[in-house]
């Protein structure tokens, strides 16, 4: 059995992921949309010790829509 990544020293991870988007519609079918994406662990073991890693990702996107009102027909 392998003492790594087996559980077996006792300690513990906490992880903890946040993802939001924003879109804003500069034209009829065209938009800007902008997404953050972070993640943190927190991981404490024996060895080496505790540890802490953060990375946050930040998109900017051209985003095409599809067509006004979805689809639908005009009965008018």
């Amino acid at each position: 059995m392998s003492s790594v990544g087996s559980g077996t020293s006792g300690g513990h991870d906490n992880i903890v992921r946040a993802d939001a988007a924003l879109t804003f519609r500069v034209d009829k079918q065209q938009a800007i949309s902008f997404k953050v994406l972070g993640n943190r662990r927190d991981a404490v073991f024996a060895n080496p010790g505790a540890q802490r890693q953060t990375q946050v990702t930040v998109g900017v996107f051209y985003t095409l829509l599809g067509q006004d009102r979805f689809g639908t027909v005009d009965w008018r």
